[in-house]
């Protein structure tokens, strides 16, 4: 499990070992946001969600249009519950929003107030590998819903798709997303496919304080992901997977370690996901490029702080734990 790092608040120190505090959204005119019950979030299945009222569905229902559907698209999901801190929060579509702006890329994916970098950082992972399996996952219906298809490994082994509506209803305050977001304040593909996600588990605070980043990716890519261990790996197998996953226009985002201690002096956050956009090589150095789905925060100091990154072999072998490829 990784992924509890949140960009909510850019006052946090790059490898404070603290993860940013949740702001308490003011009540906003609108609709209420369902909230999430007190105490710890409890397993669920792939397919379960919370706080889905019977009014809620019956409203869901009520605004679709007899659109076609995709083959199983059968299940309307009401919005996803929110962590018990923003609960006050409203949901509400985004002001002339856009599907897509010229596309999905990589640096179009933001990172707010959850803890979901597990997550954020596999969109950003896909934007760069194949964009066009972003564009499969999420369809504009043109009617204020959108229709997802989203994977996950079945309990007999196979992945298996699972096509469903959401609304384009976003959890806000104060003019602005909560959440996931794009760069481009318009653009959606990154807040609905986090909304989407989130449907599947129970709700925004089940997948705030981390999640499965092979799970993540699988669920966009709809193929397997393979997860290894960088140490037991050694640097230059790992290298050779990175190489042969961008060849192959495979996904691939990696992890950090826990300890603040090993990643002493680099500017890289702990127990943190990171899109892995390919590797280069220069004057007989390879390196490794990446992007922090904050947005911002990076190692090394090359002036843009965009969140993009290369560092050489020996220092990705030395920081990172894990490296997925999907």
């Amino acid at each position: 499990m990784v992924g509890i790092r949140s960009a909510g608040q850019a006052t946090a120190a790059l490898t404070s070992g603290n993860v940013a505090r949740e702001v308490v959204a003011p009540k906003q005119p609108g609709r209420a946001a369902p909230s999430s019950p007190a105490g710890p979030t409890r397993p669920t299945t792939l397919d379960s969600f919370e706080a889905s009222t019977p009014a809620a569905t019956e409203r869901m229902r009520a605004t679709l249009s007899p659109a076609p559907l995709l083959p199983g698209d059968t299940d309307v999901r009401p919005d996803p519950a929110l962590p018990p801190a923003q609960s006050a929060a409203t949901y509400k579509p985004v002001a002339n929003g856009r599907l897509f702006v010229d596309g999905a890329a990589p640096e179009d994916v933001i990172q707010g107030g959850l803890g979901d970098c597990f997550l954020l950082s596999a969109m950003s992972a896909v934007a760069s590998a194949d964009s066009d399996l972003l564009a499969k996952a999420i369809k504009d219906n043109g009617n204020g819903t959108y229709q997802v298809r989203l994977f996950a490994k079945q309990a007999d082994g196979p992945v298996a798709p699972k096509t469903f509506r959401i609304d384009g209803d976003l959890p806000s305050a104060g003019g602005e997303l909560l959440f996931g977001k794009a760069r481009q304040r318009n653009e959606t593909w990154v807040p609905l496919l986090e909304k989407a996600y989130a449907s599947t588990k129970a709700g925004y605070a089940s997948i705030s304080h981390g999640g499965k980043p092979g799970e993540a990716l699988t669920a966009l890519t709809g193929r397997p992901t393979t997860s290894t261990r960088v140490l037991l790996t050694g640097k230059y197998k790992t290298l050779e997977l990175m190489k042969s996953a961008q060849e192959r226009h495979a996904a691939m985002t990696a992890n950090t370690y826990p300890s603040a201690k090993c990643l002493a002096g680099l500017g890289l956050l702990t127990n943190h996901s990171y899109a892995v956009l390919g590797t280069e090589e220069e004057g007989g150095v390879s390196y490794v490029k990446l992007r922090n789905p904050w947005g911002f925060g990076e190692f090394g100091n090359d002036g843009k702080n965009d969140g993009v990154f290369r560092m050489n072999l020996d220092d990705f072998y030395r920081s990172f734990i894990e490296l997925h490829v999907s």
